[in-house]
Parts: structure tokens; sequence; C-alpha cells
């Protein structure tokens, strides 16, 4: 018996085409009751072409480059959110430093890092703090996590020098670290065959002969906390440095401030003076620092600020911590800063 065109079947679908019920595998009754029904009760039914998946760009086919865009106004929770939503996402977010750079690394507090202890699931951030921390030996897991860090925060750690040193040769990438109040279980000082090139912003309150080798290329320099019987040390490592380093932070007393004024190639733009005023002022007097300063952080009085101001002939901004001699305190300062831009003052009350 020849079927009519009436007998074939509509698909609901994009094609729009008519179908006899044997091409697509359907019964007859199926077909009887499409036919019969029509749109009044609701159902649609849909060819084998038009039930395959949309073969246009879905979620998952954007490209990553369009994710990263919409991925960068994310905060760093919901960075971690997306990372653990797929594994596509979470390759985009691996292989992307612009949407890595908030994620941080914090290990749990008090934790003693020994053959024992391999961390699960750790994320490939850029940063990484220790606090207080037991640090023995991490050389089964850190030689892989540690080439992905551009910062690392050293807080209350327990460690030997030496296993400090084989932490940072794993650490090629670093270009911020910071070593405070740590206890270091050995002071050897091992030879190293490496150097942290990209390394840029120290701060330490201990420092060793072998961070001439390690650090070549300082450019802002922490040394505020460093013991007397360091300062020879500390020295060396100013003067290894004087061609790229340009911020410091350190207490100058008379010595270091004397061999501070030898290094011919140390051109300071950013200073953090900590000592008495006497240094502040005579720091100010050496001729290569008075054209190249233009920030200045000093606790001093007015008198000695008027001299300052006088010599540092470029200052455009200035933290000054006054202890005023009377509640009517001018600063009559303030007329020998003529570039002044910024200025940041704050009163401690006479003890």
């Amino acid at each position: 018996m020849d079927l009519s065109p009436t007998d074939d079947v509509p698909c609901n679908g994009p094609c729009r085409k008519r179908f006899r019920p044997a091409t697509v595998n359907m019964d007859q009754v199926t077909a009887n009751f499409l036919r019969s029904s029509g749109r009044d009760s609701g159902l649609r039914w849909l060819c084998p072409k038009c039930r395959e998946p949309d073969s246009s760009p879905g979620q998952a086919e954007l490209p990553p480059e369009l994710w990263i865009m919409i991925f960068r106004y994310l905060g760093t929770w919901s960075i971690l959110d997306v990372r653990s939503t797929c594994r596509r996402w979470k390759d985009i977010v691996d292989s992307n430093l612009c949407l890595q750079k908030n994620l941080r690394i914090e290990f749990e507090r008090n934790i003693t890092l020994d053959q024992r202890y391999y961390p699960v699931n750790l994320l490939p951030a850029p940063s990484a703090s220790l606090y207080d921390a037991k640090i023995i030996t991490i050389d089964a897991w850190w030689p892989s996590f540690g080439p992905g860090l551009t910062k690392l925060f050293l807080d209350g750690c327990d460690i030997a020098l030496p296993t400090l040193l084989g932490m940072l040769k794993e650490t090629p990438n670093l270009t911020e670290l910071l070593l405070v109040y740590i206890k270091y279980t050995s002071v050897e000082e091992i030879e190293v065959d490496f150097r942290l090139e990209k390394l840029q912003d120290l701060s330490c309150d201990s420092v060793f002969d072998v961070f001439i080798e390690v650090f070549p290329r300082l450019r802002y320099l922490d040394l505020r906390a460093i013991p007397e019987d360091e300062e020879d040390t500390a020295c060396r490592l100013l003067q290894s440095v004087q061609c790229t380093l340009t911020e410091l932070t350190c207490y100058f007393s008379p010595s270091m401030l004397e061999r501070i004024a030898s290094m011919s190639q140390l051109r300071l733009t950013q200073v953090y003076h900590l000592g008495k005023q006497e240094t502040a002022v005579q720091l100010s007097q050496i001729k290569r620092f008075q054209d190249s300063i233009e920030k200045f952080d000093v606790t001093a009085e007015n008198e000695a600020l008027c001299e300052i101001g006088r010599n540092l002939r470029n200052l455009k901004s200035l933290r000054v911590d006054i202890v005023p001699d009377e509640a009517t305190f001018v600063p009559s300062f303030l007329a020998e800063m003529t570039r002044l831009s910024l200025v940041g003052q704050s009163e401690d009350e006479q003890p």
C-alpha cells in the first residue's frame, strides 16, 4: 500500500522535515498518535538529526581566551570554585599566570615538614607562606612545587641554613622572599651552584655571606632587624648589590652609614631610615643621594627635617614620625621641601 504525505510524521526540530515512520524506526501506533494529536497534545518529536547536540559552540567549547577574560573578574575564592568545577576549567586556571596571581598557599601553622609529610592536591599558586613550621626535609614534593613560586614567606620557622638553600634552589622564578623570626638549627654555609636572578625583594633579620652569591640583583632590601654582630655581613651584601638596589630599610648606625657612603655605585631612591636623627641628616648630606632619593621615612625633629629638606632636592614623598616638644608644634620643614607631593605624619606621645 502506498503511503501519502499525510502519513509522514513531522519533526518539531529546526529541520521541520517530515519522515516516514519506518525510516526513523517508529512504530505505527506512535506515528498515528503524533499525527492525530498534533500540537494540542504538547508532545514534540525530534528526528535523529535534531536530537544530536547543538553543533554551535557551547559552554565547554568556548575558547580558553574567552574564559580567561571572564575569570579575570572573579575573586580568589571564586577562582578556586572555578578550578574545581571541571577538568577543562582547572587546566585553564593552572596554565594562566594572570588567574593564578592572587592564589596563595598558607600551610598549616606549627606543622612539621619531614619525610612523612606529603601535601595532597597542592594548588599551583605563585605565593606560599609557612608560619612557625619545623622544616626538616621537603625533597619529595618541593622540586615540583617550587618552580611555580614567585613569592615565599617564612615566619617563625625552624630550619637549617643548608635546608633553606636547598629550598631556594628549587625556586628559580622567585621575585620576593621574606625570612623573619627564623630559628636556624644550623648556620653552615654550604657551597651553592645556583643564583636567584629574578629575586628583587628580600626582607630578613639574619644575613649570611652565601646570600651574596644567591641574591645578585636585589632591588629592595629590608634589614631593619639585623643584629649588630651581623652588620659587616649586611654591608658586604649591600656592596654586592649596589648597582641594582634602589630601596633600603635598615637601622643606620654611624659605622654602617660610613660604609654606605663609600659605595660609589649605590643610587637609592627610597629610604626607610631607622636610627638616630643625626644619621638621617648625615645620609642626606651624601652628594649622590641628594638627587636620587625621592621617598624618605624618618623619625626626626623639625630642625633636622629642615636640613634634610634642603639636602634632598628631589624629595617627593615623606613619612615622618614626630615627637613634638610642644603641643603647638609647627612643621616649618615643609617650606624646605618644594617638590613634595605626599606627606604622612604621625605623632607619638613622649614617654
